[in-house]
């Protein structure tokens, strides 16, 4: 039991100064970017055992976290604005039926099983890694399970970065707006 709450805690403060790093770089660096790199830095120097989350007691909360937290994200959904946003609907339905389009191209390459491991964990990110890689992995097919995880993992080192500097930019944008309308 000790030996659970001391890997747990040694998780818990990984993702603290993953956050910690967020806000120190002003969001520049996202903590899960932060989070991300850390692990596999110390996973890399032999620091931390690659069954952390087992051995941290995570992995059975997983199975039951990943339903709350898509119910708790649909809860959330605001109907009118949804529809008042119908333009970002409609590109995000583009842009996964793009990924379908593009990753389906590789099953010749890499299988069938592996190109449908894939395609949600590019559209979907955590949740969807989660939900394939348990399923791939009960269906035999452990390396399409690896796949999902290096998958989302590529996305995350590779995306991440991007996608903070467009998100600031915007938000700069933004709060130059508001500031101008209120003087």
């Amino acid at each position: 039991m000790f030996d659970m709450l001391l890997w747990f805690a040694v998780v818990m403060v990984l993702f603290a100064v993953g956050d910690v790093v967020a806000k120190l770089t002003k969001a520049r660096i996202s903590s899960v970017f932060a989070t991300l790199m850390l692990f596999l830095i110390l996973f890399v120097a032999g620091v931390l055992p690659a069954d952390i989350i087992e051995k941290a007691g995570l992995s059975a909360a997983s199975s039951w976290s990943v339903p709350m937290l898509l119910f708790a994200m649909g809860s959330m959904i605001n109907l009118r604005q949804f529809m008042d946003e119908w333009r970002t609907v409609v590109t995000c339905w583009f842009g996964m039926l793009a990924v379908i389009i593009g990753v389906s191209l590789t099953i010749p390459i890499i299988g069938k099983e592996m190109a449908l491991s894939a395609i949600p964990v590019v559209n979907g990110a955590l949740p969807a890694t989660q939900i394939m890689t348990e399923a791939a992995t009960k269906a035999g097919y452990p390396l399409a399970a690896a796949l999902a995880a290096i998958t989302f993992a590529v996305q995350k080192f590779v995306g991440t970065p991007f996608a903070s500097s467009a998100s600031l930019r915007y938000a700069q944008g933004l709060i130059g707006e508001y500031r101008k309308a209120k003087s």
